[in-house]
């Protein structure tokens, strides 16, 4: 090594993957625990969930399918993307509503209810956005910095919990 040269080593992760894996893995682990607005809870997570094909080729693959312990069935799509209350539509992105509309609709089954989670950002964003009566597209929004409490150095599973709680309940 000469002079000025520096070695170093670097960890690159892909923040969406990551995202993603940390809420299914979580509602997994706790989703007996998490309450829905109605006073539901969490009884089944399916993780990749391939919905359909599309043209029988593509495999229409959804993050997450959810159950509560009443039989309801909903869609949530991870997105970690920044969304921004100052730009058109809060920055939410056309191709992401096309992408939801098809897991909808997708396979043998028809979801009525889809949430797409994003990351919480400077100003809250969430929004409900129905297509005609039979379909709502939930936007919410979840907060990664409450997973970790700076004062005792720990997971901070309760508030997490509150949190997805809130964020997977129909109404604002």
């Amino acid at each position: 090594m000469e002079l000025g040269e520096v070695e170093q080593l670097a960890f690159v992760f892909d923040m969406s993957v990551l995202f993603e894996e940390f809420v299914a893995e979580f509602l997994r682990r706790h989703r007996e625990s998490i309450v829905l607005e109605d006073g539901g809870r969490i009884a089944k997570v399916e993780r990749q969930r391939v919905l359909g094909k599309l043209f029988d080729e593509f495999d229409m693959k959804v993050d997450l399918v959810l159950e509560d312990d009443r039989g309801k069935r909903f869609l949530v799509d991870t997105k970690y993307k920044v969304l921004d209350s100052r730009k058109d539509h809060a920055g939410l992105s056309q191709a992401d509503f096309y992408q939801m509309y098809g897991y909808a609709r997708a396979g043998r089954e028809t979801f009525r209810e889809i949430f797409l989670l994003y990351p919480v950002g400077e100003v809250p964003v969430e929004e409900d956005f129905c297509q005609e009566e039979d379909l709502t597209l939930r936007v919410r929004q979840f907060d990664p910095r409450r997973i970790y409490d700076p004062v005792t150095g720990s997971p901070n599973i309760d508030d997490t919990v509150e949190e997805l709680g809130r964020a997977l309940s129909g109404c604002t």
